[in-house]
């Protein structure tokens, strides 16, 4: 893991725009510092290892297992349509539906 570290900034309209409309107020945004991995993971390779959880700790701790599972939820959001994510590169089936 590598350590990002946080700051702040300004986002929204930096200059005047003649043909745009000027809705995107200029605004200051804080941002904690945070870990991030240095190594990207494929999904095909973070899914290899989950199968391997499931088989070697399944039966023993089945706790570690549910631990290891992707959280499908953080891609559902009300006005997205993120399915295809879940159910076809994720391959995550879940109970709960956003209405």
């Amino acid at each position: 893991m590598v350590a990002i570290e946080g700051g702040t900034y300004t986002i929204g309209e930096r200059g005047e725009f003649i043909t745009a409309p000027r809705d995107n107020q200029k605004r200051r945004i804080t941002v904690s510092s945070f870990y991030m991995d240095q190594y990207e993971i494929r999904n095909v390779d973070w899914r290899e290892y989950t199968n391997w959880m499931k088989q070697v700790f399944g039966k023993v701790a089945p706790k570690l297992v549910e631990k290891a599972q992707p959280d499908g939820k953080v891609w559902r959001e009300e006005l997205a349509y993120n399915e295809p994510y879940l159910e076809i590169i994720l391959r995550i089936r879940l109970t709960t539906n956003i209405r």
